[in-house]
């Protein structure tokens, strides 16, 4: 199952590559009579920049979407232990039904994206499929609007070889933690490192330092290297400061740590608040 695994973890960050910043939509899969989003896109497989339809996908310049960059909306059937897929859709007007899935949108031929030797008995066979279908379950927790970088409490995986479904993983990661207060208010992340800096250590002209503060497992805060400042006083003194937060975020994917999450802020010194905040040792 590694193998299918890594094929689902490649897929679901194809989009962070693209020019568009934006919260993607899936895909969507029809199973046991309901209709779930997924966060992988089993057409791109197929493609290579040579032979992806774009003059199809983009048939229409005014109807691209920023959260739909690749152009399309694909619709699977999970049916018998077999994935089909069932039709391909623009992305004009963007308009969602009860079940998410877009109502209304123009419908592509499949004969003209996808090679025909995949159509058996009327039907698109998605033989090509040999890794996992990510499902993500519920409302996000987290979200970054770039590509699917958002964070659920529950997950699911449908996992298939050659198209037919070989096993369905459930995750769920009650490790999360989010929302904290220093994570979503800057002012109180910023007083909590006025009050545990060390001012006599702190340059008395104005200095605006840049922190990337990555999270350990259990929801603590430390901050990473920086080239343009740390090796000054103030950054090391943040360093410290940071590392005494009693929490912090802390997100999991799929049961993993997401360790290369991380937050960037800008902490600014000046006289007025060494004035506010400076204690007499």
């Amino acid at each position: 199952m590694a193998v299918l695994r890594t094929g689902v973890l490649i897929l679901l960050f194809f989009s962070l590559t693209q020019v568009s910043a934006s919260l993607q939509v899936g895909d969507f899969l029809i199973y046991n009579d309901d209709t779930v989003e997924i966060f992988t896109q089993p057409l791109e497989v197929l493609y290579d920049t040579n032979t992806r339809p774009d003059s199809i996908f983009f048939h229409n310049p005014r109807c691209y979407s920023t959260n739909c960059w690749r152009g399309y909306v694909a619709l699977w059937l999970l049916k018998d232990s077999q994935l089909y897929l069932v039709e391909v859709i623009d992305c004009c007007g963007m308009n969602y039904s009860a079940s998410g899935y877009p109502a209304g949108n123009t419908k592509f031929d499949l004969e003209q994206i996808v090679d025909r030797k995949y159509f058996k008995n009327g039907r698109v066979e998605a033989g090509w499929v040999s890794f996992c279908l990510y499902n993500p379950i519920g409302s996000p927790v987290y979200i970054r609007n770039q590509g699917y970088y958002a964070f659920y409490m529950e997950e699911r995986l449908f996992c298939f070889e050659n198209g037919k479904l070989v096993n369905i993983e459930y995750y769920d990661n009650p490790k999360t933690k989010h929302n904290t207060i220093y994570t979503v208010n800057d002012d109180s992340l910023a007083n909590f490192v006025y009050k545990h800096v060390n001012w006599d250590s702190i340059s008395n002209s104005q200095v605006v330092v840049d922190v990337i503060v990555f999270s350990t497992e259990d929801g603590k805060a430390w901050v990473g290297k920086n080239k343009s400042s740390n090796e000054s006083s103030e950054f090391r003194q943040i360093s410290t400061a940071i590392a005494q937060l009693p929490k912090w975020d802390s997100y999991y994917r799929l049961g993993e740590h997401q360790e290369k999450l991380f937050w960037f802020r800008k902490i600014v010194f000046n006289e007025e608040l060494r004035k506010k905040y400076h204690r007499a040792k």
